[in-house]
C-alpha cells in the first residue's frame, strides 16, 4: 500500500517535502510511511489522500449509501404486443443514476422495432438467438453475447430461435421521444 502512495506521489509531480506541508506532517513522517515503517494515523492518511487525489471523499465515520434494491413490483411495462414480446423498464427512471436498464423478450420467430434515442446502449442476450439491425448493419448474437453502440435511434430485433428470446439493455441518455 505505501509503494503505492509513493507511486501516486510521484505521479502527481509532488515531493515528499511538499507533500508533508500541505499535509501538516515532516517530511521525514512521509518518509517513513512510503517506507512501511511506521502506521499514519487515519486523519493523516485522509488528508495524504486529498492532496494527492483531490476527488477522495471517504469519511470511514460516515454510512456508505443505500444501495439500491428494485424488485419485480418496481418494472415499469413500457410495451406489449400480444404473440410478439415486450418492453419493460427493470428500474425507476433516476437522474442520478443516469443508466437504464430494459428487459425485452420476443417470441420465436417474431420481430421487434423500438424508436428511441439513446447516447449509448449496450445489449445483453439473456436466452435464444438475435439479429439486431441497426442502420444497414445486422449483428448475429446468443445467449451470452452482447454489443455496445454509441448514438441509437431504434433497434429491430428478430428472435431467430423456436424459443423465447430474452434481452437486457443497459442504456445512458434515454429518450423515447
Amino acid at each position: 500500500m505505501w509503494i503505492r502512495l509513493r507511486r501516486l506521489r510521484k505521479t502527481k509531480g509532488i515531493s515528499q517535502t511538499e507533500l508533508a506541508v500541505r499535509v501538516g506532517v515532516s517530511r521525514s513522517a512521509i518518509c517513513q510511511i512510503e517506507k512501511g515503517k511506521t502506521n499514519p494515523s487515519m486523519a493523516t492518511l485522509m488528508k495524504i489522500m486529498q492532496v494527492l487525489d483531490p476527488g477522495f471523499d471517504v469519511n470511514p465515520l460516515e454510512p456508505p449509501p443505500p444501495v439500491e434494491v428494485f424488485t419485480a413490483d418496481d418494472v415499469i411495462p413500457i410495451t406489449s404486443m400480444e404473440g410478439i414480446g415486450t418492453l419493460d423498464l427493470l428500474a425507476p427512471l433516476s437522474v442520478e443514476r443516469g443508466i437504464d436498464m430494459l428487459s425485452v423478450t420476443i417470441e420465436p420467430l417474431q420481430t421487434m422495432n423500438f424508436e428511441y434515442f439513446a447516447e449509448q446502449q449496450r445489449v445483453i442476450v439473456v436466452a435464444g438467438q438475435v439479429d439486431i439491425q441497426l442502420w444497414d448493419q445486422t449483428v448475429k448474437l446468443s445467449k451470452g453475447e452482447n454489443f455496445f453502440i454509441r448514438k441509437a435511434e431504434s433497434i429491430t430485433c428478430t428472435n431467430r430461435s423456436t424459443s423465447r428470446a430474452e434481452l437486457v439493455l443497459c442504456v445512458s441518455g434515454l429518450d423515447f421521444g
